[in-house]
């Protein structure tokens, strides 16, 4: 009877024991999700879901060990069907915290000529927005809520795990 119990109470204080460690683990399993590279495959904007393009699809994004990203984003060109920078590309450094994402010391590392002017370049810094980070069927999901005069507005970006390298013009 003695030895029922023993063995009783050893399994009770090692369910307690396996439940508080994956609990005190839980952040850092994610960020270990979300480190490497991504590459764009859809956009969803205010419920509307798009696929990327062949260019859209070559936009990166990369989440290092040391807490450093670096998001490469690209498009079509209005006058050919060659792919160009969407925008500025960033690096920088994020937390990850609860599933919530902050990119925190931006730099602009890529500056489309017809983009190249000191007020547009310190506005793509960005505000440190946080963003929901959430992963599905191997997918990364950043969703993204922000206003614009008054407006609130809700992207989602997904993406999936590549070993391509950054575009470059």
């Amino acid at each position: 009877m003695r030895k029922k119990q023993l063995f009783f109470a050893f399994l009770v204080v090692l369910g307690l024991c396996s439940c508080s460690s994956d609990d005190d683990n839980s952040s850092s399993n994610e960020e270990d999700t979300l480190i490497g590279k991504w590459k764009l495959i859809s956009i969803t904007d205010e419920g509307q879901l798009e696929q990327a393009s062949v260019c859209e699809s070559k936009s990166i994004i990369e989440f290092k060990n040391d807490n450093t990203f670096k998001d490469i984003a690209t498009i079509e060109s209005d006058n050919s069907n060659n792919c160009v920078y969407d925008g500025f590309g960033t690096s920088g450094t994020f937390t990850l915290n609860n599933g919530v994402l902050i990119r925190t010391t931006i730099d602009v590392i890529a500056i489309p000529d017809e983009l190249n002017n000191p007020d547009w370049i310190e506005e793509a810094k960005g505000e440190n927005d946080p963003e929901t980070v959430s992963f599905e069927n191997s997918k990364l999901t950043l969703t993204e809520i922000y206003e614009e005069q008054g407006t609130t507005f809700t992207t989602v970006y997904t993406y999936e795990k590549t070993s391509e390298d950054f575009f470059s013009e």
